[in-house]
């Protein structure tokens, strides 16, 4: 299982900024159960629930890929946490997401009702 979380974000291009942006973060927590290296999953307009946080406080970083066909032009990423849902992320096709989660969260996915949407994710549990 992974040891090390490593995330690289640039930003450049003229009509966005005349300095490239990077953001790196490296950590080496203790990753530890439950966690899914990689998976993938078929989303249908209903939604499907891919993550519920333990309610220790533990850190779990989430990531999310829309990896559909074509006629399928993005999907949501919902949190529930403290029982209100909340659609929040939309990611069209190619795009994705990397975040750290507060305990005590469930995660689902939700595509437009007219397609099925397909996705890969994981998640790894940090002490």
């Amino acid at each position: 299982m992974a040891s090390t979380i490593s995330t690289r974000l640039m930003i450049s291009g003229a009509a966005v900024t005349s300095d490239p942006i990077a953001v790196d973060y490296v950590s080496n927590p203790t990753v530890t159960a439950p966690a899914i290296e990689s998976a993938s999953v078929d989303i249908t307009p209903a939604g499907v629930e891919i993550l519920t946080t333990g309610a220790t406080p533990t850190r779990t970083f989430l990531y999310v890929k829309n990896t559909g066909s074509v006629s399928q032009s993005y999907i949501t990423v919902g949190f529930d946490c403290a029982e209100t849902a909340t659609n929040f992320i939309r990611l069209n096709l190619g795009e994705f997401c990397y975040l750290p989660l507060v305990p005590s969260q469930t995660v689902t996915l939700d595509c437009p009702a007219t397609v099925t949407g397909h996705a890969e994710y994981g998640y790894f549990t940090a002490v």
